[in-house]
């Protein structure tokens, strides 16, 4: 029973940081959804404690939200251009944080506890999901059938490029989402309060490698949130004030077992399985160019030089010129014809944001994230590195697209504001969590 609880929490988990559109309801996703739910909930707790108080940190992030909106919309206007893109960034903030704090209820009633390694526990299973979905959807024709016949995702694309998907999890979306999660397991690994049990570790050290390998093949982009995951933990390697020796060697020691079984498995399957070979072959270019050209070389990034592109003039840098998507379809577009189906022939985030609405819409968006994280990092100190870590991630991740990781920030945003110092004193395992979540449907707040 408790087992079957625990997947329909993570289904829940899943529908905020994968949303899905039915093929039944379009349009509408399951964020947007909870978003709805999650304004019922936040009325019946103001309800209850007769107050509308609302907590500053989250009146602030609002208030810059709505600065990107406000610069948007004045760029919009300015230019004479119909791309609302970002003029409607503060709805869509608000939307985040209506369904993550529809997430962190759940989680809370079914625990009776709400903590940040709750959270991370719930991720990891989530993206260990959706990577085992999509290599099942590209090799089982009934699980792709099946998935395709009432989500929507674009898959008839997908298909075409011979790019795997998961269940709302695919591109440069996924790849970012799945580098916040990589980066959350390695900050977890690394924190000194975490006695942190041998079955635990190694769950989290495989989903780990597990979500790299995958997620790369979903989307190459992965590879920032590995990267930096993987270089934190040899941060807390090397650096004994962080972890005991013993704790440390413990880790490394696990570390290095699943390599160990794992890389072997990997080059025998890469040489006697052709999809394997091409999948990974895909997913790590740029090293097996590496070895056997003597240079690094990955395909995508010839396009992305080819995409840095700077505003030309004075008047496009102050407030940009109203286009974030292609201008082909604007009646009132001058200009030549974009490539790539993006204004300027740029994928890359800080120019399109720049194209968009100029430096202070560059610089709006970007204080959005940094306030979020900070303001995390100060309610919650001991897992401040996690927040930080997730936000250097967003950052990096502009250099290739748009897309942003206020998905993960806002559901650790609101654990910080329903739980304070968002820690729990027990030290009960993330993943051994059939005796709490029997307690926490006992116990409900």
């Amino acid at each position: 029973m408790m087992i079957f609880v625990e997947l329909l929490v993570m289904f829940v988990v899943s529908m905020y940081f994968f949303p899905i559109e039915f093929v039944w309801f379009p349009g509408i996703n399951t964020k947007m959804a909870m978003a709805a739910v999650g304004l019922v909930i936040a009325a019946g707790y103001l309800m209850k404690e007769k107050s509308t108080n609302i907590p500053r940190p989250l009146l602030i992030v609002m208030m810059i939200s709505s600065m990107v909106s406000i610069i948007g919309f004045i760029s919009v206007t300015y230019n004479q251009t119909s791309d609302y893109t970002y003029v409607s960034y503060v709805a869509s903030a608000a939307v985040w944080l209506s369904a993550a704090f529809v997430v962190c209820n759940v989680i809370k009633w079914v625990h009776g506890r709400l903590d940040v390694r709750l959270i991370v526990g719930y991720l990891t299973a989530v993206c260990v999901y959706q990577c085992v979905m999509a290599l099942l959807i590209d090799n089982v024709m009934p699980v792709k059938t099946f998935v395709d016949s009432f989500v929507e995702q674009a898959q008839e694309g997908l298909t075409e490029n011979h790019r795997l998907y998961g269940v709302g999890a695919s591109l440069d979306t996924a790849g970012s989402r799945f580098s916040t999660v990589l980066v959350a397991i390695s900050v977890l690994l690394g924190v000194t309060k975490e006695n942190m049990k041998l079955p635990r570790m190694l769950t989290y050290i495989f989903s780990f490698f597990f979500i790299t390998v995958v997620g790369n093949m979903i989307a190459r982009t992965t590879i920032v949130g590995a990267g930096i995951g993987l270089a934190w933990l040899l941060f807390v390697l090397v650096q004994p004030t962080i972890r005991q020796a013993s704790s440390r060697m413990r880790l490394l020691g696990v570390m290095t077992g699943i390599l160990l079984v794992g890389v072997p498995v990997l080059v025998f399957l890469y040489n006697t399985s052709p999809w394997v070979n091409e999948q990974l072959r895909f997913a790590f270019e740029g090293f097996f160019s590496l070895v056997e050209t003597g240079e690094w070389h990955v395909s995508s990034n010839d396009m992305l030089e080819k995409m840095v592109v700077f505003p030309d003039n004075l008047k496009t840098w102050l407030i940009g010129d109203g286009y974030f998507n292609s201008a082909i379809g604007d009646v009132n577009f001058l200009g030549q014809d974009t490539q790539s189906g993006f204004y300027k022939g740029t994928d890359i985030g800080y120019c399109r944001f720049l194209f968009y609405f100029g430096i202070p819409g560059l610089l709006a968006i970007t204080a959005v994230m940094v306030y979020t994280a900070v303001a995390t990092a100060r309610i919650i100190p001991e897992y401040k590195f996690l927040f930080l870590l997730v936000l250097v991630v967003g950052l990096v991740v502009w250099t290739k697209v748009a897309t942003d990781v206020f998905v993960a920030l806002a559901i650790y945003f609101v654990v910080a504001l329903m739980e304070g110092d968002g820690t729990a004193e027990d030290d009960i395992p993330d993943w051994d969590i059939d005796e709490e979540a029997s307690k926490g449907l006992i116990r409900r707040d």
